[in-house]
């Protein structure tokens, strides 16, 4: 039976898969920014992070609004796909 800190890892690791594909993170980009340092320290700020439970209610409830709460906030929108014009 897993402990609360496996259970907390599993939980914040799918917080973190769900925000990556909410904002459409091009992974192979963050990834490579600063040689992985940028992503790796962002999963890291996710694992770490206390604001989980407004995660989770902001990716339930599909607020446009970006998640000011969020520390890897700047990284996503760095990592995001170019919007393309109309």
């Amino acid at each position: 039976m897993p402990g609360p800190l496996c259970r907390q890892f599993e939980r914040q690791e799918l917080l973190f898969s769900r925000m990556i594909e909410r904002y459409g993170v091009d992974v192979g980009r963050a990834v490579r920014l600063e040689h992985g340092e940028a992503y790796a320290q962002a999963r890291t700020d996710c694992l770490l992070c206390r604001a989980w439970v407004e995660c989770a209610h902001w990716l339930e409830a599909e607020s446009e609004q970006p998640p000011a709460f969020c520390p890897n906030l700047a990284l996503f929108c760095k990592c995001m796909p170019p919007r393309r014009s109309s």
